[in-house]
């Protein structure tokens, strides 16, 4: 099959359903890797929280965001993927507004009776129910909205717009932060508004891809019944365990890392940059004089040894080569002469 007819196969395969789904899950990547990006940071220097006690309040956030997809899996094959999305991105939405607006004066009353520690647990539990409902349903939408010929292909697209979701989020946190100085609370708001506007898109643009002579799911009983029956398969849960203990380690980048780069980490550190004619600056731009090159960049390229060696042979040679100062032997009678001729020797006197 030629490039153009595969091409042509390819845009023709996936329904307008793939293509909005996956948009708002770029969209719902960016705004919840953009949150988690700072939370570990907001918690610990923002309200005061241990670093043991914002480990352990990020572990349960994240423990019920990878956990209840099977659940949420199970309501949307009931409700259908539209009310399940937008369900899911309205309650994202108030769940990190919320969470961005913990120092506002309105939340004070809460923060008082709570206590920082539950109420911030509590709100993070609200925008977790999002991604378990967004995930089954766009993965759900791929598998019906593209046909047989382009499913993998479909889902290669899925998950590369999940990484460039994720890729954006911090870089997004960063621009709130630095360049415009808005703080950490407005990367919540920011992240707010972001599954805001997909709640819109899904709202106004996405229609349940149906396939013909699929049944539908008649309750939510018989939803719970069929995740059992998954769950009931040993080996596939097994699998499940083994292949999520990767994200252990992985969201240690989200958890861990931003406490450790900020305690042992100096961001005003010096440091010295070259300009375009070679020479040295400080990180304030001022000239700076060369110093003799670091001990790590110099070269020891066998040629550089050889000419080292070479060198020193030379200088070994030059030395041997040069005469020696002569000596000139003295006889006794010589010494005593010249002591006698001394002022205040002995032999004069």
């Amino acid at each position: 099959m030629s490039f153009r007819l595969r091409l042509r196969e390819v845009l023709a395969g996936f329904e307008r359903a793939f293509w909005v789904a996956n948009l708002t899950e770029l969209f719902e990547r960016l705004a919840y890797y953009g949150a988690s990006a700072v939370l570990a940071i907001y918690l610990n220097e923002e309200l005061h929280f241990t670093k043991e006690l914002t480990g352990w309040v990020i572990g349960i956030f994240g423990f019920v965001v990878w956990f209840l997809p099977v659940l949420g899996g199970t309501l949307a094959d009931r409700f259908g993927f539209r009310r399940a999305l937008m369900f899911a991105y309205l309650v994202m939405t108030v769940g990190y507004f919320l969470l961005g607006s913990l120092s506002a004066p309105w939340m004070q009353a809460a923060r008082q009776a709570l206590g920082d520690k539950w109420l911030v647990l509590g709100i993070l539990m609200i925008p977790a129910l999002g991604p378990a409902v967004v995930k089954p349903c766009v993965a759900g939408t791929t598998a019906r909205a593209s046909t047989e010929a382009v499913r993998s292909i479909g889902y290669s697209i899925y998950y590369t717009l999940v990484n460039v979701g994720g890729t954006l989020g911090p870089v997004v946190a960063w621009l709130v932060r630095k360049p415009l100085g808005l703080g950490m609370e407005n990367v919540f708001r920011v992240s707010a508004l972001s599954v805001f506007l997909m709640f819109i898109v899904t709202f106004l643009f996405f229609r349940d891809p149906v396939k013909p002579g699929e049944a539908g799911v008649r309750s939510v009983a018989a939803a719970i019944h069929n995740m059992f029956v998954v769950l009931a398969n040993f080996r596939f849960v097994l699998f499940l365990l083994i292949f999520s203990s990767f994200y252990v380690v992985f969201w240690q980048e989200f958890v861990s890392a931003p406490l450790y780069l900020r305690g042992f980490v100096n961001p005003n550190a010096e440091y010295c940059m070259r300009s375009p004619s070679g020479a040295p600056h400080d990180h304030d731009g001022a000239r700076r004089s060369p110093g003799p090159p670091p001990r790590a960049a110099r070269s020891h390229s066998p040629a550089s040894s050889a000419a080292t060696t070479s060198s020193a042979a030379a200088a070994a040679g030059a030395t041997l080569a040069a005469p020696a100062p002569a000596v000139t032997s003295v006889s006794p009678a010589s010494r005593e002469s010249e002591a006698a001729s001394k002022p205040g020797s002995s032999a004069a006197s």
